[in-house]
């Protein structure tokens, strides 16, 4: 297990008619955080920012009450919206994704972790060795809890 990444929920605003995170302008970070249409209100809709030694390391946007895709049981689930590690601090040996996912996963650890990987993120996420959800609607890749 890797060394936990402290996070703080960062301060919600107004933007264009929609509430937003308010998220620093960083250059390191490539994700259009600021630039999101879709209504993603901090009721339903859990932002992150991570930090360390006084510097935002990383960003996710956690989808909470997320409807599980497992028919034959009720099993609470959450959706990894997307999560971005500040490029600079990427592929350096820190491990601050997988720190980031393990504590995901032990603060979740009785419910299923839904995510949607991109071409780009696939590598990252095969290390977990999740397993792609088995229903016929979707195309995401997800933790369920041991049973």
């Amino acid at each position: 297990m890797s060394e936990p990444v402290p996070w703080k929920h960062p301060k919600i605003v107004e933007r264009g008619g929609r509430m937003r995170p308010d998220f620093a302008e960083d250059p390191r970070f490539t994700f259009g955080w600021r630039d999101m249409t879709d209504d993603l209100t901090p009721r339903e809709h859990e932002w992150r920012s991570y930090r360390r030694d006084g510097e935002e390391t990383a960003r996710l946007l956690l989808v909470r009450n997320y409807p599980s895709h497992t028919g034959d049981r009720t099993v609470p689930a959450v959706l990894i919206a997307d999560v971005e590690v500040r490029e600079d601090l990427q592929r350096t040996g820190d491990h601050i994704g997988t720190a980031l996912v393990d504590a995901l996963v032990a603060d979740y650890r009785d419910w299923e972790i839904y995510l949607g990987p991109t071409e780009r993120s696939k590598g990252f996420w095969n290390r977990f060795g999740w397993p792609k959800c088995d229903c016929d609607d979707c195309d995401l890749i997800v933790r369920r809890p041991a049973s």
